[in-house]
């Protein structure tokens, strides 16, 4: 089985060509990871999957100036011959552009709970050729949506997200744009929460925080992670789940983070407190003084992180674990008769 990966989201470009070549699916993405053993950016590492110059060549003839993620691009049949799966990532700007050489291809519309109403009557209009993989059963409470042909969660390697040791007494988060976007990062929130603590925010676009580090590689990435005693986890609306709260939550990395009432935007698809069991495998509020508690309890006892951070990563592979991810997409695909 061939499959051309139609990329948006670098991260989840990494794990899903990691999980389709651990199927043996032979993939072609024109994201990051067009050339896989040199990746465009470095919050990822290179994969282990041969590239393919000739594919590479003539995407880039036809694209130029292409830029990354954008959709905006030109495929041409000669291009989207022999494969026989498109996976469309969440932009569907790839398919108004190129739909005359996608449409009789067996296509996938993956989401990850953006894009609003407008991306499910595009897609809708096109419904009957294309299989719709979902995120989240949350999606489906969001107006309009044109239903699931599948829900698989997003998922990261509990072999690469590990070994928590919680020795920075700080609280750590990871988000970009979180100050130029606040009404879509909940930053003011985050900002106050945070206030009385040592704490680091790492991402993109997040210059005029002074307590914000960018341009980290993707093992001190790691590191971070493993270091800190807390992570507090805001949203990135009008998504159910941030990435980088399912990393830190593999990790173990015990986790604090907000409650319907702040993640939810104009419908109820906030989904990560429906994810914790309060005080068992981490902590989430939609009041300030009472996540402060939390953090400051997990700060000040060792313990109580320690039995946080294993319940919490031992619930967070059963969610999101590679293998179990894994197993879902090969059903999925063998039930298409595609594998």
């Amino acid at each position: 089985m061939k499959l051309l990966y139609l990329a948006s989201h670098v991260t989840m470009e990494y794990d899903e060509l990691s999980l389709f070549s651990a199927l043996g699916i032979d993939c072609f993405s024109v994201g990051a990871y067009i050339d896989p053993q040199n990746p465009i950016q470095i919050n990822r590492k290179p994969l282990g999957i041969l590239p393919k110059p000739e594919l590479i060549n003539n995407f880039k003839s036809l694209n130029p100036k292409y830029q990354l993620g954008s959709g905006d691009c030109k495929l041409s049949k000669e291009l989207v011959k022999d494969f026989d799966v498109v996976f469309v990532s969440h932009n569907i700007t790839y398919v108004k552009k190129n739909w005359d050489v996608l449409k009789d291809k067996f296509c996938i519309w993956r989401t990850f709970g953006q894009g609003g109403a407008g991306y499910e009557q595009f897609i809708n209009t096109l419904r009957p050729n294309f299989k719709i993989v979902r995120t989240s059963p949350k999606e489906l409470l969001r107006p309009k949506n044109i239903g699931a042909d599948a829900i698989i969660r997003a998922s990261c390697d509990p072999e690469e997200f590990k070994d928590w040791n919680g020795s920075k007494l700080e609280v750590l988060t990871a988000q970009k744009h979180m100050q130029t976007i606040p009404w879509n990062t909940d930053f003011v929130f985050y900002e106050e929460v945070t206030r009385p603590f040592a704490r680091t925010l790492m991402g993109l676009n997040n210059q005029k925080t002074p307590f914000a580090v960018s341009n980290l590689s993707y093992e001190e990435l790691l590191q971070r992670y493993r270091d800190a005693r807390v992570y507090y986890s805001s949203c990135s609306k009008a998504g159910h789940y941030t990435y980088t709260f399912m990393e830190a939550w593999m990790t173990g990395t015990p986790v604090v983070t907000i409650g319907p009432d702040r993640g939810d935007a104009h419908y109820p698809s906030f989904e990560q407190h429906e994810l914790i069991e309060n005080g068992v495998t981490g902590f989430w509020s939609d009041d300030k003084k009472t996540l402060q508690g939390h953090i400051r309890e997990l700060l000040d006892n060792e313990q109580l992180a320690a039995q946080i951070s294993a319940m919490g990563r031992k619930r967070a592979i059963e969610l999101f674990g590679f293998d179990n991810i894994k197993q879902e997409w090969k059903e999925f695909f063998q039930n298409y008769g595609l594998l």
